[in-house]
């Protein structure tokens, strides 16, 4: 699929405790590529340091997932929904993604889940991400596609805070 990504004057690390070590950002093409030498992300970053390695794969993987969710809201055009929606503050809630007209419009629905794990809204895999970049790491690619080809509305979930059982409308249940 070939698509160009945006740049966003939002920096993938601006604001990070390891902004010096995590100087990367994506280039035009989606590639998560280190601002000095662009090269791609260094995992042994720290020589015998796997703690402070990890946790900077940490730091990096957060980053990596607001920026998904600015592409998700920015280029995608979706819009981020919280559930369940009359929950009180001691309440768990979680929230996905879904295309302004998604619940009211009569053409196909198309909803997009990721697996368990350290996967959220809009995104296959962050290592994914990392190594071959955004255009095979989200679901943004898919949800262009269908959006412009197809005329379909869509959803993209992220359910790891929430654990609670669901009824889905019957109409979300019928897929193409």
């Amino acid at each position: 699929i070939a698509y160009d990504f945006p740049p966003f004057s939002m920096k993938l690390t601006e604001g990070s405790e390891y902004q010096e070590e995590l100087k990367y950002d994506f280039n035009i093409k989606g590639e998560l590529r280190h601002l000095d030498t662009n090269e791609s992300f260094v995992f042994n970053y720290y020589k015998n340091g796997h703690e402070q390695n990890h946790k900077r794969y940490e730091v990096l993987g957060h980053a990596i997932t607001q920026y998904v969710y600015e592409l998700l809201e920015r280029v995608c055009m979706l819009q981020k929904v919280y559930i369940p929606t009359d929950a009180r503050e001691d309440e768990p809630r979680s929230f996905f993604f879904m295309s302004k007209d998604a619940l009211t419009s009569s053409s196909s629905l198309i909803i997009f889940l990721q697996d368990h794990g350290v996967f959220c809204a809009g995104q296959w895999g962050q290592r994914a991400i990392v190594s071959e970049g955004l255009k095979h790491g989200t679901q943004i690619p898919f949800i262009k596609m269908h959006f412009t080809d197809f005329g379909c509305e869509g959803s993209s979930y992220d359910t790891d805070n929430l654990k609670r059982s669901w009824t889905v409308p019957e109409r979300c249940l019928t897929a193409f």
